[in-house]
């Protein structure tokens, strides 16, 4: 009786209520049917709709999302900025200097020691003093069993230093040494790690500031050793493996983490001073996070591994800019591993490469002010006038330095055999190191080469094999070249 009673009143409902658009009582279900429609239209109309990609989902902002699914890049709002990665074609071809264009390289400066892992806090040395007989002047016995590089893949990794005419380098088991050419033997060594650390290879980077040695490793440790009393001043644990250069400046000693994490630590005792967080990267990439320091104007400008450049006041702690993917690797605004050269620093103008794009910056606004197709293997050189680099393309070249525009390039391999360019490749190796020391462009290769060109137009000036091989980045002081072997023996010319 209750089944028959239920279903008479459902019946009359029923029969009372029209499913037309009458009575209104569907009004909003045609609306929702006509706005659900117009989606279905306006997302039938998007010209990549057929190949939409799944990292599109992953957009926060609506338009990133539609520059993704689109391909379409809408024009950025402040005008300061370029677009840059539109299809610019790469610059791959030589080009000979002409009467008109002039090199200015610098007098070059004498240095009597060698405690940064790039010469300078603003990483950047334009031209150095070397006396330029090309004649050896020392060779050591092996200083290592085990050599301070497993491998030179790293642009900005130091293998050794130079305080009052004593190296100072280390090897993978994490002992610390200073050698004295002069007497022939090592000073002191020293080894912080315990047993249990001992069987792990090290990645050290240091510094050195006075008597004392600041180390930082991959195992998350920081310590400071004492040259003159041979002692370890203190220690530190900071839980993250480091991967950066180190800054020293008055008491404080600059560094990262892999973790992106900037970090200033006191001096004299190793305490934090203040730490600041930058983005976190996925993806392991092998550049290293670099620090180059303004010290007129008290900035630290910070590059870490997702290509993401900051500039900070390292007095006040005080963010001035940040930019995100300053240098990105891919063009399509997908994630990509950032590959790039550290930062060089000149008159507040920052230049640096990522794996496709030159790019130069200014360091108060963070504006850009220029970029080139051109990508640069190992970190680029600034002189007054003129930045130097080779590309992924074998290419020497020289630009100017206020327009960035190509003056001259010299295919590297070409000049030194035309006929079989590849086999001088594979006879000379790779470049590990460019500096200019008297006004020539020296390069180091992996293969034990020194290849010196004439800055001005860049032509072969000079070539020999000088060792079988390279375990640290060369260097130079009070006019000597420093290097040591794969076999870690220390050379020195003169």
């Amino acid at each position: 009786m209750k089944k028959i009673f239920c279903f008479l009143f459902l019946s009359l409902i029923l029969n009372n209520c029209s499913f037309d658009n009458k009575t209104g009582i569907w009004n909003d279900s045609e609306k929702i049917v006509k706005k659900s429609s117009n989606k279905e239209k306006d997302i039938s109309e998007l010209e990549n709709n057929k190949d939409f990609k799944f990292k599109c989902l992953f957009k926060k902002q609506k338009e990133d999302f539609e520059e993704c699914v689109t391909g379409k890049k809408k024009a950025l709002a402040d005008s300061r900025y370029e677009l840059v990665f539109t299809g610019e074609t790469r610059f791959n071809e030589e080009k000979d200097v002409t009467a008109d264009d002039k090199i200015l390289i610098g007098k070059a400066i004498t240095n009597n020691n060698w405690l940064d892992e790039f010469y300078s806090a603003n990483n950047n040395i334009s031209n150095i003093y070397y006396k330029n007989d090309k004649d050896i002047f020392f060779k050591s016995s092996r200083l290592a069993k085990f050599n301070s590089l497993k491998s030179l893949k790293f642009d900005n990794y130091a293998g050794f230093l130079v305080r009052d005419e004593n190296i100072i380098s280390f090897d993978q088991k994490g002992t610390i040494y200073v050698y004295s050419p002069s007497l022939k033997k090592k000073l002191f060594q020293f080894n912080f790690y315990q047993n249990q650390f001992k069987k792990y290879k090290k990645n050290i980077f240091f510094a050195a500031k006075g008597e004392n040695i600041y180390i930082s490793d991959n195992l998350g440790y920081m310590y400071a050793i004492n040259i003159n009393d041979q002692k370890l001043i203190w220690a530190r644990n900071f839980g993250v493996p480091f991967r950066s250069n180190i800054k020293i400046i008055d008491n404080q000693i600059i560094l990262a983490n892999q973790d992106n994490v900037i970090f200033s630590v006191n001096t004299s005792d190793g305490e934090t001073n203040w730490q600041f967080s930058t983005s976190t990267s996925i993806l392991k990439s092998n550049f290293i996070n670099n620090i180059a320091l303004d010290l007129k104007n008290d900035l630290l400008f910070f590059l870490n591994t997702n290509g993401e450049l900051y500039s900070i006041n390292y007095l006040s702690q005080k963010i001035n800019w940040v930019i995100n993917n300053a240098g990105p690797s891919s063009t399509d605004g997908s994630t990509s591993i950032f590959k790039g050269t550290p930062i060089s620093l000149k008159d507040t103008n920052l230049i640096f490469s990522s794996e496709k794009y030159l790019f130069k910056y200014d360091g108060f606004s963070g504006s850009r002010i220029w970029s080139r197709s051109i990508n640069s293997l190992i970190k680029p050189i600034i002189t007054p006038g003129n930045i130097f680099l080779i590309s992924s393309d074998n290419l020497l070249i020289c630009l100017d330095f206020i327009s960035g525009e190509v003056i001259w390039s010299k295919n590297i391999f070409n000049q030194l055999s035309s006929s079989k360019p590849q086999k001088a490749k594979k006879k000379y190796g790779n470049p590990i190191s460019l500096i200019i020391a008297n006004g020539e462009l020296n390069l180091f290769t992996n293969n034990g080469y020194i290849i010196s060109f004439n800055s001005q137009n860049g032509n072969i000036s000079y070539k020999d094999k000088i060792t079988s091989g390279f375990s640290a980045k060369p260097i130079f002081v009070e006019g000597y070249l420093y290097l040591l072997d794969k076999n870690s023996k220390l050379h020195i010319y003169n």
